[in-house]
């Protein structure tokens, strides 16, 4: 395991609890206590981008550059070079009450850097430490109210092999791709049906747009794929500095489900963004107002679709890989 001493400051995605700690290496921190959090960093395809090498198309963990905003704040971090996450430990003085804390996080990727803002809520009383809730790019991510004990938080990104092929002046709303004679088509429309990249923001925060997708058989043979392998489309939404992703939540009960998709057919799927994170339990009830789903105001963003190692024919095993497709998206 590879350790840093930094005087920097990160909380990310936190998958340890928060504990007091009994150091006392530095006279400043005899009264003090520290809380953990363990960092990951990730693909829409849920792909590890941390890598002890600069890998193409991966953040080399040496490159990963942590500034703290909280001038009290002290902290040591280590890779688990097993997974490369990080493991994050913070200590500020000893002071019952709520405090925040605020940090940069900075991944640097050959002469590019992309950076996220992270602050963390935390509730000391006695020897009792909470973390309460964690914002990242002032987007609430995690509140211990409704989330639990145990803050987990893994940030999204688009990778940067892939971020570079995206045309910023694009203004298309559907963008395809054919791969061994299956057409993916992926494009954007309104709640109505109405194909579009350009909302309103008043209708946005009404009702939601629509992610779709279809998958056209032109092959001579039957193909079939379940809902694992759709993954990707989980309506992720990207701002323009490349920061990590906003992303609408919908999981139920059927993600199991196998299409089977014959010859010369299509196979359509479509994804509404909400402005609330939601799923459906077991018996398909809906559930929401867990967690609001940050607010898109007007501005420029983008989305983006792409698979590795689709899975077209259970059979067979065959696999490809769909190139990725961006759509910009103007909010006005």
């Amino acid at each position: 395991m590879k350790r840093f001493t930094t005087n920097l400051f990160l909380m990310l995605t936190p998958l340890v609890a928060v504990s007091c700690d009994s150091d006392n290496d530095d006279k400043a921190y005899e009264n003090s206590y520290m809380f953990r959090y363990t960092v990951s960093v990730r693909d829409i395809n849920g792909k590890n981008l941390l890598n002890e090498n600069a890998e193409k198309g991966l953040f080399s963990v040496d490159e990963v550059i942590v500034e703290t905003l909280s001038d009290e704040d002290k902290v040591t971090s280590e890779i688990n070079e097993s997974d490369y996450t990080m493991d994050i430990k913070i200590k500020s003085p000893d002071t019952d009450g709520v405090s925040t804390h605020s940090q940069v996080l900075k991944w640097k990727y050959e002469n590019e850097t992309v950076a996220d803002t992270v602050l963390c809520e935390i509730e000391k009383a006695g020897n009792t430490i909470n973390c309460k809730k964690i914002w990242v790019n002032n987007h609430l991510r995690w509140d211990r109210a409704a989330s639990g004990i145990t803050p987990r938080i893994t940030l999204t990104r688009i990778s940067p092999e892939h971020i570079r092929l995206r045309d910023e002046k694009s203004t298309v709303s559907r963008v395809e791709e054919v791969v061994d004679g299956i057409k993916f088509v992926f494009w954007l429309s309104d709640m109505d049906g109405n194909e579009t990249n350009v909302f309103d923001w008043h209708e946005i925060e009404k009702q939601g747009f629509n992610f779709n997708l279809s998958v056209t058989n032109n092959t001579n043979e039957m193909i079939s794929f379940n809902n694992c392998d759709l993954a990707p489309f989980l309506g992720y939404v990207f701002d323009p500095e490349r920061k990590e992703a906003i992303q609408t939540y919908i999981i139920s009960n059927d993600i199991l489900i196998i299409h089977e998709v014959k010859p010369g057919e299509t196979h359509y799927e479509k994804l509404p963004w909400r402005e609330k994170i939601w799923w459906r339990n077991i018996d398909g009830d809906s559930i929401d107002d867990l967690m609001d789903s940050p607010f898109l105001s007007s501005g420029k963003y983008y989305t983006c679709f792409y698979k590795e190692k689709f899975n077209i024919n259970i059979a067979s095993q065959k696999e490809i890989n769909i190139p990725p497709m961006f759509i910009n998206i103007e909010i006005k």
